[in-house]
């Protein structure tokens, strides 16, 4: 015979997806999924400029000497940069101040002193506005443009370099990477997570509204399997969602690790548990709806602030172990919070193992 916290279980789970909220939630989530190629061309413009037409790129006064590197020139135009040619710095300067381009690249060459022979290095100046979209836009662009340019200069002196760059091989794009990687799947990962707190509390306070409770606790259900049997159907949803989202960015050409996959389902079912301890608790104190909803969102405005706080929070570890690069820390996140739900369980049987009245009580 099934124990009673499986049988609730099974019951809860079979009519979960019924319920306005998840069914709200997926709605979101798959709004957010749909659109994630709208929003990355949108948001990760910031980081990948090529993404506007031609026509709006940023527009950049240079001085005759950039004028005369090929080098560096070939590398502004990858940057699809509107080009002014300039007759000198001032003028250069002059336009920039008028508002004429949104930028002005300086490029005083490499020097030898007539007198003692002592080289100057050349340096490379850019004058921007103050910070806004266009800044951002230009500063990303030329930053592109001048490390490409530095690594030319290197591959072209490597006879005088003393030691020998290294170079980081990323054919990723990096816009939708980081987009994807750091803020489309922890949004995917952690909505379902909260929300599954607030079925728990929705749950429960259901049961004493209808009068339901103590019909519950007279079967052989113990308080602990009562609570638990629900908190495992509504957490159970976190981790489902989760590895529907991860196929769908498999099928899209962006996967997930199978470690770092297992690492976020872990991670999420555990704070799912404990948010969802967190959110049972205060349904069955409150005995209201609206009241557990209610201190339940100001809790979790709490955690997030205090999550915040760690040396790696949870959002940062599922960053992590989605683009394979987790490290130690993350996956101390990971068994943190892990052992975190192990100990929540058993701190659930202590504390409900003779509390059938209380459970019951005010339900009339």
């Amino acid at each position: 015979m099934a124990k009673p916290r499986w049988v609730i279980a099974g019951k809860e789970l079979s009519g979960v997806f019924t319920e306005r909220t998840i069914l709200l939630a997926v709605v979101i989530q798959v709004v957010v999924a749909g659109f994630s190629s709208f929003l990355v061309v949108g948001l990760s413009a910031l980081v990948d400029p090529s993404a506007f037409p031609g026509s709006t790129q940023a527009r950049l006064a240079i001085t005759p000497e950039v004028q005369e590197d090929a080098l560096l020139m070939s590398r502004l135009a990858d940057q699809r940069f509107q080009i002014i040619e300039s007759p000198n710095g001032t003028e250069a300067l002059t336009l920039f101040r008028r508002g004429g381009v949104d930028g002005a690249l300086f490029l005083q060459p490499l020097s030898i002193n007539a007198s003692d022979g002592s080289l100057t290095p050349a340096t490379v100046s850019v004058i921007l506005p103050e910070a806004d979209l266009r800044t951002t836009l230009t500063l990303t662009q030329v930053k592109a443009a001048l490390e490409a340019y530095e690594r030319d200069l290197r591959t072209r002196h490597e006879a005088r370099l003393v030691f020998e760059p290294i170079y980081v091989q990323n054919d990723a794009k990096a816009g939708s990477y980081a987009f994807v990687y750091s803020l489309l799947i922890p949004l995917l990962v952690f909505l379902p997570v909260v929300l599954s707190g607030a079925l728990c509390a929705d749950s429960l306070t259901e049961e004493v509204q209808r009068k339901t409770l103590p019909m519950l606790l007279a079967s052989p259900a113990t308080p602990a399997d009562v609570v638990e049997g629900k908190l495992l159907a509504n957490v159970a949803v976190a981790p489902l969602l989760a590895s529907a989202w991860f196929l769908l960015l498999a099928l899209n050409k962006l996967p997930v690790p199978l470690l770092g996959a297992l690492g976020i389902l872990l991670l999420s079912t555990a704070i799912a548990y404990l948010l969802g301890l967190l959110a049972c608790a205060i349904a069955l104190a409150t005995r209201d709806r609206n009241k557990a909803h209610v201190t339940y969102a100001s809790a979790m405005f709490l955690l997030l602030a205090l999550s915040m706080a760690l040396p790696t929070s949870p959002v940062n570890a599922v960053a992590l172990l989605a683009a394979g690069s987790a490290d130690a820390s993350a996956w101390l996140v990971v068994l943190g919070f892990v052992g975190a739900a192990l100990a929540g369980s058993i701190a659930l049987h202590l504390g409900l193992r003779r509390s059938a009245q209380w459970m019951a009580a005010g339900t009339a």
